[in-house]
This record gives C-alpha cells, structure tokens and sequence, in this order.
C-alpha cells in the first residue's frame, strides 16, 4: 500500500480516491474552506484498513485540538461527500 499521508486534495480528488482505494480509513485534515464554509482542500494524514488505527493515532497528537480532521471510509458503493 503506498502511502499517501501529506498528499493534498480537492473534493474531486477525494471523489477519486473514493473509488479507487476501496475500504480503506482515511484521517483527512481541512485545509481549507470556502465562503459558505464548504471543504476546498483537505490533506490525508494517516489511511489504514482499521479505523482503530488511526483513532489511536490522532489521540496521541498534541494538535488534535487545533485542527479539523475528518475520518473518511472508501466505499464505492456509497456516495463520496465531504
């Protein structure tokens, strides 16, 4: 699995990894929102099969409460929506 933490997204990129990385956990952070305060950029920090992992992951941040993040699953047979 390559990793892809750092990586920044546009919501139609996210809509891409959406169907391409199937069934996988992903912690995006925003990077940016729009006037209406719609989400323009996230950056992936962390993906895995296991949402544990990346729940353990952001408990152990120092930042965590500075930041945004959303936990996102892959599953193509659902639509993508941020």
């Amino acid at each position: 699995m390559a990793d892809l933490s750092g990586r920044l997204l546009n919501p139609d990129q996210v809509n891409d990894l959406h169907k391409e990385r199937k069934h996988e956990w992903f912690l995006l952070d925003i990077v940016e929102r729009n006037e209406n305060g719609k989400v323009n950029k996230v950056m992936i920090v962390k993906h895995s099969p296991s949402k544990d992992d990346l729940r353990d992951y952001i408990l152990e941040l120092s930042d965590s409460g500075e930041k945004q993040y959303i936990f996102f699953f892959s599953d193509p047979d659902n639509k993508c929506e941020l």
